[in-house]
């Protein structure tokens, strides 16, 4: 299950299904402990800042990063709405 690659009975991935689905749906896909959709279909704020990696540098684009350290939390995760439709 956990290694496997993910296939569209498993996860929303790649706008396959044009948007998010129910969070029934795609029981394949669940893990060992019955966690189901842990990736492709949503976002989820986190508790956690967003702040530098140690190392982090910014480099010659520094207004893509950089500004935002501090306040703002986390976005992990992924979801079909993000993605741009293969053509």
């Amino acid at each position: 299950m956990g290694d496997e690659a993910p296939t569209p009975d498993r996860a929303n991935l790649d706008w396959r299904n044009m948007g998010s689905l129910d969070v029934r749906a795609l029981p394949a896909g669940d893990s060992a402990f019955g966690c189901r959709q842990m990736i492709g279909n949503v976002w989820e704020w986190t508790a956690s800042d967003f702040m530098a990696y140690p190392g982090f540098v910014a480099g010659p684009y520094q207004e893509y990063s950089a500004p935002w350290f501090g306040d703002p939390k986390v976005l992990r995760g992924g979801c079909g709405d993000s993605l741009a439709p293969d053509t």
